[in-house]
């Protein structure tokens, strides 16, 4: 996802459903994945060169934010 993209919940049952499924999102820095930590009360799992974020929604669909340093 770039710039200007809107990601959107909605409550409802889902479409086409086939289980629980992950979603991964990456930022570019580690400040952007601790402010979103912030905001969602979640912990933050660090690593030497990585790190992030992890959640579950109540139909046990996962979702992520994490940053990876790049050589």
């Amino acid at each position: 996802m770039g710039v200007g993209t809107l990601l959107t919940f909605e409550t409802g049952v889902p479409l086409d459903y086939r289980g629980p499924s992950h979603d991964g999102f990456r930022r570019s820095l580690r400040g952007q994945v601790h402010t979103w930590a912030k905001k969602i009360d979640a912990s933050l799992t660090l690593g030497v060169t990585d790190g992030g974020v992890r959640m579950n929604d109540l139909e046990g669909n996962s979702f992520e934010m994490y940053w990876e340093e790049t050589a």
